[in-house]
């Protein structure tokens, strides 16, 4: 309640500048990703400053409900989360490469020539997605290509305790790469280098196809134009 209070009062509070249109978008809490959506935000910004622009970082369960119930008219998410949101249109800004995260006391963490299949006997923790089918689930599809099922003994909602469960060695996980786990210095992360399918997730900005609000189609023109600037990686 209190952040839908604050987000009317600064609405309320910003029309007596007389802006013509406001956008309302919703991004992931990780770093990279924030920060990704805040440049293509202030470009915008500055080819429009006749609009209102609002920006949340909140978590994947919360950006696609916001979507669904029109508080954000589009949100910028990992394509794995939206897959079963249906009457929407997506737009990839950038892909985010997938790798094995383990804690400093793990056996493997001063190895080289790590690979995934060393981690079949291993526990995994898991930062839970969206609902989404088997054939679009990334770890379970990565884990077959070498051989094995991925044991997972967690599924953890909020990414601060998800990290927290990695730092005190309770498992490993494959995650998409983030600075809050690539800066860790508790942590290492193992880039996928092998050719395996979705070992580059992409990152999406997504809107509903009925929202009718006029800003909505500029920004997506100038994301597309963003976008069209950062190589793109085949999955």
């Amino acid at each position: 309640m209190s952040e839908t209070w604050n987000m009317v009062m600064l609405r309320e509070k910003n029309a007596v500048k007389k802006y013509s249109g406001t956008l309302t978008i919703g991004s992931q809490p990780h770093i990279k990703t924030n920060s990704y959506i805040s440049q293509v935000l202030s470009g915008f910004r500055e080819e429009h400053p006749e609009i209102q622009v609002i920006k949340e970082r909140v978590s994947q369960k919360k950006l696609v409900e916001g979507l669904l119930n029109d508080y954000y008219d589009a949100i910028l998410i990992a394509d794995h989360d939206v897959k079963m949101v249906r009457n929407v249109e997506k737009l990839t800004l950038f892909y985010s490469r997938v790798g094995i995260v383990i804690h400093k006391k793990h056996p493997l963490f001063f190895k080289k020539n790590v690979t995934l299949a060393d981690f079949k006997d291993s526990l995994f923790l898991r930062y839970k997605p969206m609902e989404m089918n088997p054939e679009d689930d990334y770890l379970i599809n990565i884990c077959a290509e070498f051989g094995f099922y991925p044991k997972i003994t967690a599924e953890i909602e909020d990414f601060e305790e998800f990290l927290f469960l990695i730092e005190t060695g309770e498992g490993v996980s494959l995650v998409f790469e983030e600075a809050e786990v690539i800066s860790n210095m508790n942590l290492r992360f193992i880039p996928i280098n092998e050719d395996v399918p979705q070992k580059y997730l992409p990152m999406q900005l997504t809107r509903k196809e009925k929202n009718h609000n006029p800003v909505l189609n500029s920004f997506f023109e100038y994301a597309r134009r963003y976008s069209n600037l950062h190589q793109k990686k085949d999955i």
